[in-house]
């Protein structure tokens, strides 16, 4: 299994990538390292990626990280320090009441729009 190391945060949206994607970069930067080495085993089998999976939501839950990053949120603000972390790690339960709680603190021109069911929900 794989997990995404904080250190591949600059792809452009949060996805998980494929094994071509990786080796785009990886097939030049840090080659000597034993976790690329594992990606590019990967990439030599013609075998994608054994992603761990670090959060879901259920399927009823609508969840858009475009929406949240054209806000200025980052990283940092739902999954943690993850600067710190080796591998990326869950660092809070994300359920609904952790969520409405932010979107409760937002301006109040915003807040009857964001506490709409149909916001999260579709």
């Amino acid at each position: 299994m794989f997990v995404l190391p904080y250190q591949c945060a600059p792809l452009r949206r949060s996805r998980i990538p494929s094994v071509e994607k990786c080796m785009g970069c990886h097939s030049r930067i840090a080659t000597d390292s034993s976790a690329i080495q594992i990606l590019a085993g990967y990439w030599e089998r013609g075998e994608p990626i054994p992603w761990v999976r670090v959060s879901k939501q259920p399927e009823f839950v609508y969840f858009s990280h475009q929406a949240h990053l054209k806000t200025g949120e980052n990283c940092e603000t739902c999954h943690g320090d993850i600067g710190s972390m080796s591998d990326t790690r869950a660092s809070v339960k994300m359920d609904m009441g952790w969520c409405l709680d932010c979107h409760l603190k937002q301006s109040e021109d915003k807040v009857a729009r964001l506490a709409d069911c149909l916001i999260c929900h579709k």
